[in-house]
Order: structure tokens, then sequence, then C-alpha cells
């Protein structure tokens, strides 16, 4: 417990002293005792001291004696202790009536009292504090060392850490999830109280992240039960790179500063934990994605390699499977030459995939790939799969909110390996038809027509028939920068209804019905006749194939 000013005039060496002024600022805590016996002591003075003199130092420096409590008081000086006497018969009124300005106790120290007598029992005092809180530290450090040598995990880590501090501690990850929590008696409702938090969490995901400082703990507020819980949450680090956070709750009693000190220790060993995790996560990531990249790509020559490298990961090959991908726009990308913010992202955004996918029976495989994450997933419920895609949808939308676009697409399931290359060329597919469908997450199988064109794609037929219908359109669009292919596109997307496409083009009625003329013009098909409509409808639906 810090020794305080009010302790040294009720308990300690100075109880026969008087207390002239600064009655404010008796509970300030002492840390060191000093004497002024020159005037430019003032210089090295850091705070926390009790400051003695015998006030031989105003007799050389008179101007010292009007600003000296205000210097001090700067300084963070805890209290200031005059002995009257020998230089000095009484402290003037002056003096008095800055320090009780200030807060800065002044005190009128018996006249037959020596320094020595008052400083001897002040460093004691201090040493066994300092000594105490030492050792305090070390056990803490050995027990939660010993923790993780045991194999401990987070939430034995956090279990551990609560008790020390009494109070509730929670690790969360770099996307919100809680991976430890601990707790101290005096909480019933314990996975209710852990839903109200998260939840709050969760809504502040962006903000709190962007709270967080690398270089301490930052202060939080948090509801549960109509009651406003304080705390801090501190930032956890490998190697100047944030993998999660520890949240501490002062539920139960402010945090003094031997629990700060279990609190470093506890950050420090459970960023060890979460960089042994990472260093198998990021193995196992390497691995995964070589074998799918591999798969996608076809190159599936050693058989018996294949197998052995999804043995270990746990992927079971001889199963129904499919592709899934999620596009990142490049719009979005572009917003940000910021390699190191791109990298966590995508970094994010696999963990975060990966964190839907736990527990699924099918197993599945990821590969981050510039502004994809590919995956592959066993498909042993189809109904089971489909919940996990959506899953993976919202989670994005939930936990980046408008910090990205996206898109999903998703393949037709394959037992072979060697159709798995297709099956990432079907989720590609379906990923460029987010637009047409106005959905996050579109299956291969849901395209209708354009499923029909992209297996044509390399047809002759197909190619001849796509320059036939809009050549036309392309090359007028290119030589005059019009947009009257991207005109035809809305026009069809929106049931050839004119006001809707003119909503969507930001463009006048008239606009739109200028450019349809032009277009007729241009193709010789007139698009009040249904054949030359769908022919002029099957030609757009092939750009989007080609492009």
């Amino acid at each position: 417990m810090a020794l305080t000013v009010k302790d040294i005039l009720e308990f300690g060496p100075l109880k026969d002293a008087k207390l002239l002024a600064g009655e404010s600022g008796i509970n300030k805590e002492i840390k060191f005792v000093d004497i002024m016996d020159i005037p430019k002591v003032v210089i090295w003075l850091k705070g926390g001291e009790l400051l003695l003199t015998s006030g031989y130092t105003f007799t050389k420096e008179e101007n010292l004696q009007k600003r000296i409590v205000y210097d001090l008081a700067k300084k963070g000086v805890s209290a200031f202790g005059i002995k009257l006497g020998q230089f000095m018969d009484e402290v003037p009124q002056s003096m008095i009536a800055d320090a009780n300005n200030v807060g800065l106790p002044l005190i009128e120290v018996p006249r037959t009292l020596p320094f020595s007598e008052i400083m001897l029992p002040i460093f004691e005092v201090l040493f066994n504090e300092q000594y105490t809180k030492l050792k305090h530290a070390k056990e803490v450090h050995e027990q939660l060392f010993e923790l993780l040598l045991k194999g401990g995990n987070f939430n034995s880590i956090s279990e551990l850490l609560s008790k020390l501090i009494n109070n509730p501690v929670i690790v969360l990850d770099n996307i919100g999830n809680f991976r430890g929590r601990g707790f101290p008696g005096g909480i019933r409702n314990k996975n209710e109280f852990l839903k109200a938090i998260q939840k709050q969490l969760q809504s502040k995901l962006q903000s709190i992240k962007g709270m967080i400082h690398f270089n301490g703990p930052t202060r939080i507020h948090l509801k549960y039960m109509d009651e406003l819980i304080g705390g801090i949450i501190i930032s956890l680090e490998t190697n100047n790179y944030r993998v999660g956070s520890l949240l501490i709750l002062e539920m139960f009693k402010p945090l003094n500063e031997q629990d700060m000190m279990a609190i470093h220790h506890g950050s420090t060993i459970t960023a060890l934990e979460f960089s042994k995790e990472r260093a198998v996560y990021e193995a196992e990531k390497r691995l995964g994605s070589e074998l799918l990249e591999d798969l996608a790509f076809g190159n599936i020559d050693d058989i018996e390699s294949i197998e052995r490298r999804a043995s270990f990961l746990k992927f079971n090959l001889h199963q129904d499977k499919a592709v899934f991908i999620v596009h990142l726009k490049e719009n979005h990308l572009s917003m940000s030459r910021d390699k190191y913010y791109l990298d966590n992202l995508k970094d994010d955004l696999f963990r975060l995939t990966q964190g839907c996918f736990l527990e699924y029976s099918g197993g599945v495989l990821l590969l981050a790939k510039s502004s994809r994450l590919v995956g592959l997933a066993g498909v042993e419920n189809r109904q089971l799969f489909s919940e996990r895609i959506e899953k993976v949808a919202e989670a994005i939308s939930k936990n980046f909110k408008s910090q990205i676009d996206f898109c999903i697409g998703v393949s037709k399931e394959y037992y072979n390996l060697d159709l798995v290359k297709i099956a990432y060329k079907e989720a590609m597919m379906a990923c460029k038809l987010q637009k047409y469908f106005k959905k996050k997450f579109i299956f291969y199988e849901e395209i209708g027509t354009f499923k029909l064109l992209f297996e044509l794609k390399d047809s002759p037929t197909l190619t001849k028939f796509y320059g036939d219908i809009i050549g036309n359109l392309l090359e007028y669009d290119k030589k005059n920068s019009t947009d009257l292919i991207n005109t035809l596109e809305t026009y069809f997307r929106n049931d050839c209804n004119i006001r809707k496409t003119s909503k969507e083009l930001f463009v006048h009625n008239n606009s739109v019905l200028y450019r349809l003329q032009r277009i007729e013009e241009l193709t010789g098909f007139d698009l009040k006749n249904p054949e030359h409509k769908l022919n002029l409808q099957m030609a757009i639906k092939a750009k989007v194939i080609f492009s």
C-alpha cells in the first residue's frame, strides 16, 4: 500500500508536526525524501518527494521564497516541510496562502526533530514496500510462466490473472472473438454477462481498434444491468504486430499498482500464447494454401503426396467438394496503398472465415490470393454448407461494415480432384455476376443462362455470335467514349423499365430513350421485337463471360 502524507502526519515521524496549509493534498503518495539545501535543487526533483528544508536557501535567494511553492507544485512534490529556528522564525503568510491555492501540504517540522529521524523511517517503509512489490511481481510472473510451460491456454491464463486482481479478465483476438475469460467469485450469470459485454464490444469494434494504443492501456466503459462498468483494454503485440487485446473490467475494485504489475506480466504471457498459436496457424495456413493452390490449378500429379498433406490438415479428399471465393472489390483495394493495412485486413478476413468453419464436419482449406480468399470445403450436407457460406457473408458485413466491399461466389459440388480447377472457375464466374443478382453470395447453380454461356465460353460459335450482335456497339463506345453497352446492360437488368434504368444510371428518362434508339440504329435490332431482344440479352450476358 502506498505511503501518503496523511500516514506520516498521523502515524509516522511527523506525527508531532503541524500542517500549516494544503490539506487537500494530504493523500498524495510519498515516493522519496530529499533535503533542500541549495537553491537549484528544484531542477533535480522528479515528483512524489517529501522535501525538507531549514530555510537556509531562502536567505541566499530572496526571490525563491516568493515562487517556491508554485515551483514545487509544478514538479509534483508531495509535501514541503520547513524546520523553523535556525534560519527562519516563522513561515510567511504568503507561502501558506500559495500552498492552499495549489494543494501542496506545507508542514512545520518540530524544531528539535533531526532530519535523519524523519528520513530513515520513511526510507525503511519505502524500501520494504518496494521489496514487497518486486517479490509480488516475481511470484505473479512465475505463476503465469509456469502455467504457460504446462500447456496453459487463454482460459487458464485469464482465470489465474482474474484471481490475482479480483476482477473479470477477457482475452480477445483481432476480430473481437472471446478467446479466454476469467472471473473471480461474485458473478452469477456468467454466460449472460459475457453476451452483454460481447454485444457492446462488437458494436464498438472499429472504434475500439482505433482507440487501442500500442504503448499503454486505454480506458473503456461498458454497461451491464444498467450499471456502468469501467475498465482498461490493452493491446497485445509480438514483433510490432497486434495479435489481440486484454480487457480488464473494474467490476469489484479499482485497479491498483500491484494489479497493473500483474496485468503487465499477464499481457506478456498472453501475447506469447498468441505468438505460439500464430506459429501453428501460419504453418497450417501455408500448408493448406499450398495444397489448395495445387488442387485449384490442376497440379495433382503426385496423388500420394496430396493425400498425405490433406490427412495432416484433417481434410477428407474422398467426398464431394465445392470451391467458394470471397472477392474483395478492386475499387476498395485501390483506396489504400498501405500494404501493411491490406495484409492485416486479408489476414483478419482469413481468420474470420476460418472461424465460421470451426467444427465443420466437411473440413475446409483456405488460400489468400491477391484480392481473393479462396476456400475448398467438403460438402457432406448441402444445407449445412449453405448455412456456413451465409455465416461468412454475415460475419464479414458485421465485423468490417463499410470497411470493405465484397461478394462470395460458390461453385457446384464435385467429387473428383481433377475437377476442382473447374469448380474454381465456376466460383469466379459467380462472383462476376454479383451486380446482376444483387446478393452478397451467389451459387453457380443459380446463375441460369449464364451457366450455359460459361460452359460454351471456348466455343468459336459463341465468340462469333457475341461479335456479330454487339460488336458495333463495343467499337462505337470505344471510339466515342460513350456508354451504350452499360446502358443496354442496365436496361435489361431492370426488366426493360425506363424509369428504373434512368434512376440507376443517374440520367433523365429522355437520355435513356435516346441511347436505346441509337443502340437500335447501330445493331439493326428492334428492342420491341422479342427475338431481337433475346439476341441482345444473350450477347450482353456473353460479354460478362468474356470480360
